[in-house]
């Protein structure tokens, strides 16, 4: 199916701080909140009970996936603010907050949004801006440099950290694989994987609609349901998966294909798709 003809107005605001809408205060403050969180339980970790500790330490689990999906993702996409001085102190926050560095992030997100990866050369360099690595490694050593602070402060603490943060990536991960997993990676309408759960997109940002993002990546998350509305008939008829329940829960969904039904199903698609050309050769 060829790519639809859509338009969707950008949104515009005469903010002197935010660039594209007063809304981005929403994201903006949750990410501040979410480091406040991040400080703040080393500050309870000596002075509340281990049990206490134990379900805060989960939460920040479940905050680094919403905050990488959700305030993070966003961000790559369509920055928050006029200022590249904002912009750039909100990355560094960003980083020390989930651990990992955002520059870096978004070398990889973009290339995931091209549809292939970074290929090593003949020399096995692969293609960095200079300027993006600097500040990537910059994050990345700010980050380390707040857990090795936090950990000569209280070792004990960030022997408790680690395995909370390390799980929090593998929701992440685990999330990221649900918003593609059932997918036709051979249909740009339907690359990814939908989930209109109004909670889920309430709090994490529209992260949900994540087969509209892949077909229009640089539409604002508050015009998500305009690019649906557009486009809506088109999914339907790609095939666009839509779960019911929020992309890291997906296991849950009573229609999951199994990995053997999921890889026939690209098989299928990818035979359709040579017999196809084939026949357009032969005619």
């Amino acid at each position: 199916m060829k790519p639809t003809a859509v338009v969707i107005e950008s949104p515009k605001t005469d903010s002197r701080i935010f660039a594209h809408t007063r809304w981005d205060a929403l994201p903006v403050l949750a990410a501040i909140f979410h480091c406040v969180y991040f400080f703040g339980m080393f500050h309870l970790f000596a002075r509340v009970p281990l049990w206490i500790m134990l379900i805060l330490g989960f939460i920040y689990s479940v905050s680094i996936s919403w905050n990488i999906n959700g305030i993070s993702h966003n961000f790559i996409h369509n920055p928050y603010f006029r200022s590249p001085l904002l912009n750039r102190l909100f990355s560094i926050l960003e980083s020390i907050t989930v651990g990992f560095s955002q520059v870096f992030y978004e070398c990889i997100h973009m290339q995931h949004h091209k549809g292939n990866a970074d290929r090593p050369d003949e020399n096995g360099e692969t293609v960095k801006n200079p300027r993006d690595a600097f500040w990537g490694v910059t994050e990345l050593t700010l980050f380390a440099s707040t857990f090795v602070i936090l950990g000569v402060l209280n070792w004990r603490y960030i022997c408790f950290l680690v395995p909370f943060w390390y799980f929090g990536h593998c929701l992440s991960y685990l999330n990221g694989y649900y918003r593609h997993y059932g997918g036709n990676p051979d249909e740009p309408l339907a690359w990814a994987v939908i989930s209109y759960d109004k909670l889920y997109n309430w709090i994490w940002f529209f992260n949900g609609y994540h087969a509209e993002h892949h077909f229009r990546p640089k539409v604002h998350w508050t015009r998500m349901q305009a690019l649906r509305d557009q486009i809506v008939v088109q999914q339907h008829a790609a095939g666009v998966r839509v779960i019911k329940p929020p992309h890291a829960l997906a296991f849950l969904d009573p229609d999951l294909p199994t990995l053997k039904q999921n890889s026939r199903q690209r098989s299928r698609v990818r035979w359709n798709l040579r017999s196809a050309r084939l026949q357009r050769g032969a005619n």
